[in-house]
C-alpha cells in the first residue's frame, strides 16, 4: 500500500491534484498523523521507513494538495480488490528500485530530536549502528521456507519479505502463531531437526 502511494507520487505530474483512496489505514495514518513523530525520532524502529520516507518526499515536493480517503476493504471496490492482489504478489518481490527511493536531502530530515528519545529507542539506535549477524541455523530455516515458497507460488521471496510477514503490524496472523513462526525460524523449539538424533522421534 504505501509503495502504491510512492508509485503515484512518482508518476502523476505535481501540478495535478492527487486524491489517493485506500483501505489500508496503516498507511493513511502514517502520513496524515505519525510522520512528523517519526522524523522526531529518526524513524528508528519505524516499520517500512525506507518506503515512507521516500513517499513522503514525494508528497512534500508537490505543488498542488493531495488527499487520501479511506475504503473498506473486500467491499466489492474493483479498484481495491485489484490493489490488493497486487500488493500480495508485491509482498515477495525485491525492494523498489534505488531510483525511486532516492530522497532529495532539502527534504530529507536527519537526526533524532533529544527531546522525543527514550531509553528503548536509543538502546535500538544503538544497536542498529553496531549490527547484528545472523544465526547459521536461522539462515538454514529461511532458506527452506523460500525454496518451499517457490516450489509452490513461482515467486522467491526476499529474506526481508519473510520477517516482514510476521511483523506485529501484520494483523492476519494472531500473537500465538506468530510467535511460533518466529521462534521456529530461529530454530528455537523441539521442532525440525532437533529431533533427528534422538532414536524414535526422527519422525
Amino acid at each position: 500500500e504505501i509503495f502504491t502511494v510512492l508509485i503515484a507520487c512518482s508518476t502523476i505530474d505535481t501540478a495535478t491534484p492527487l486524491h489517493i483512496v485506500s483501505d489500508s489505514k496503516y498507511t493513511i495514518t502514517a502520513f496524515t498523523q505519525h510522520c512528523s513523530h517519526w522524523e522526531d525520532i529518526s524513524w528508528i524502529e519505524v516499520a517500512n521507513a525506507h518506503l515512507i520516507r521516500s513517499a513522503l518526499y514525494r508528497l512534500r515536493a508537490r505543488s498542488t494538495p493531495t488527499t487520501f480517503a479511506w475504503v473498506k476493504g473486500h467491499s466489492g471496490n474493483t479498484g481495491n480488490e485489484s490493489a490488493n492482489m497486487e500488493a500480495a504478489c508485491g509482498a515477495l518481490l525485491d525492494d523498489a528500485n534505488e531510483t525511486l527511493l532516492c530522497i532529495n536531502l532539502t527534504f530529507d530530515v536527519q537526526r533524532a530530536k533529544l527531546h522525543s528519545l527514550t531509553q528503548s529507542l536509543s538502546y535500538h539506535s544503538l544497536r542498529n549502528f553496531c549490527g547484528h549477524t545472523i544465526r547459521p541455523t536461522t539462515l538454514t530455516c529461511l532458506s527452506d521456507i523460500q525454496l518451499v515458497i517457490d516450489d509452490r507460488t513461482g515467486l522467491l521471496p526476499t529474506t526481508a519479505s519473510i520477517w516482514k510477514g510476521l511483523h506485529p503490524c501484520d494483523h492476519d496472523i494472531e500473537h500465538k502463531p506468530r510467535d511460533f513462526l518466529y521462534k521456529g525460524l530461529h530454530n528455537t523449539l523441539r521442532i525440525r531437526s532437533f529431533w533427528t538424533n534422538i532414536p524414535c522421534y526422527i519422525d
